[in-house]
C-alpha cells in the first residue's frame, strides 16, 4: 500500500526505514487534502479516495515532507568566553543582569531585522552563554550580512563579550527550541576543537563555495576592504580587529531610538585595555588567547590607524 512506499522512502532517504504508524497515515492524508470514503466496521482504519493515479505523487510527496525535518541551512554557533565569571559578577548585581539582558536583546533584533524581511525559515535562540542562528542556504552569505555579523562582534567586544563560534552549511531542523541534525554539530565542532581563540571561523565548504566565487583572490588578500580575515592556519574568520576611520558601532547598552555610537579610537582603547588586563593572567590558557588577539590588534592599528601618535597611543606592547 500507500503506507508502505512511505516507509521505502525513508529507508532511501535516511538509510533506515522508518516504521508509519496507520494512525500517523491517516491523519497524514486527511492534511493532504483526501476524503474518507468507506470506513471500515471493527476497525480504526479507514479507506481513501486515492484511486485516481494522479493524485498518489501528490500524497507521497505531502506525506514525505511531513517527515524531511532537516533543511539545508547556513548555521552560526557562538560562545561567549569567560561566561562563568560575568554570570559570578551579575549574581548579586541586578544592573549587570539588566546589562547583559538589553546587550542580547539588542543582537537578537540587529539580525531578526535584516533576516524577517528576507527569509521566511530565520532562527536565533540565545541560551545563556550561546548563540544559536540559522537561515535559509539560499540566502548566501554576502557582504551586508558580514556585516551585520561583524557588527555584532564588535559591538559584543565593546561590552568586554568576546565570541567564539563556528559557521557552516548543512542539515538542521531548526524550529523554535528544536535544534538538531548534522551542521549544529558541525558549528559546535568548529567552535569547540579548531576556532581555539576568540575568532568566529567559517567551514571549509562555506569558505570555498560561498565566499571565495564572489571575491577576487587580491580581494580576499585586502585586509582594508573586507569582513573577514584568513589566519595562518588557513581558516578564515570574521575580523573584529580592523576598523576603518569613518565607521561606527553602536553601544549596546544605550538608549534604542537614540543609539550611542562609538567610534575607531573608542573602540581601539576599549578593546586595548581588555587586552593588556587579560595579558597579566597567570593562566597559561588565557594568556595563549590573548597573545593571539594581540598580535592581530597591534596589525590593525597599524593598517586603520593613520595618526602616528595614536599608533604609538594604542600598540601593545
Amino acid at each position: 500500500g500507500y503506507k508502505h512506499k512511505v516507509e521505502k522512502w525513508t529507508l532511501i532517504e535516511y538509510g533506515r526505514r522508518i516504521y508509519i504508524p496507520n494512525g500517523v497515515f491517516i491523519t497524514a492524508a486527511l492534511i493532504a487534502g483526501f476524503k474518507i470514503s468507506e470506513p471500515t466496521k471493527d476497525s480504526p482504519n479507514v479507506y481513501f479516495n486515492i484511486l485516481d493515479k494522479t493524485n498518489i505523487p501528490k500524497m507521497e510527496l505531502s506525506i514525505a515532507g511531513m517527515y524531511q525535518h532537516y533543511r539545508d541551512k547556513i548555521v552560526c554557533y557562538f560562545d561567549i568566553l569567560g561566561w562563568q565569571e560575568k554570570i559570578k559578577k551579575s549574581e548579586n548585581d541586578p544592573y549587570e543582569t539588566e546589562r547583559i539582558i538589553k546587550i542580547y536583546l539588542r543582537c537578537k533584533n540587529l539580525f531578526e531585522d535584516y533576516f524577517r524581511v528576507n527569509s521566511d525559515d530565520f532562527q536565533i535562540n540565545i541560551t545563556s552563554d550561546s548563540f544559536f542562528i540559522s537561515w535559509d542556504s539560499k540566502i548566501r552569505i554576502n557582504r551586508k550580512i558580514l556585516n551585520i555579523v561583524k557588527m555584532m562582534v564588535q559591538s559584543l567586544a565593546y561590552q568586554e563579550f568576546f565570541m567564539r563560534g563556528g559557521i557552516c552549511l548543512g542539515k538542521i531542523k531548526h524550529d523554535g527550541a528544536i535544534i538538531i541534525g548534522p551542521a549544529i554539530t558541525e558549528a559546535y565542532l568548529l567552535e569547540k576543537k579548531c576556532a581555539i581563540y576568540p575568532r568566529i571561523i567559517f567551514s571549509r565548504q562555506i569558505t570555498e563555495d560561498m565566499i571565495k566565487p564572489q571575491n577576487t583572490q587580491s580581494h580576499l588578500n585586502n585586509l582594508r576592504t573586507k569582513n573577514y580575515s584568513k589566519d595562518s592556519d588557513m581558516f578564515i574568520y570574521i575580523d573584529y580587529f580592523s576598523f576603518k576611520k569613518d565607521a561606527r558601532i553602536v553601544d549596546l547598552t544605550s538608549n534604542e531610538e537614540d543609539p550611542k555610537l562609538i567610534g575607531q579610537e573608542g573602540y581601539y582603547l576599549k578593546l586595548r585595555k581588555l587586552i593588556a588586563d587579560n595579558l597579566k593572567s597567570d593562566d597559561p590558557k588565557i594568556l595563549m588567547k590573548y597573545e593571539w588577539m594581540k598580535d592581530k590588534f597591534n596589525k590593525a592599528i597599524e593598517l586603520y590607524v593613520e595618526d602616528y601618535s595614536t599608533k604609538r597611543k594604542l600598540k601593545i606592547k
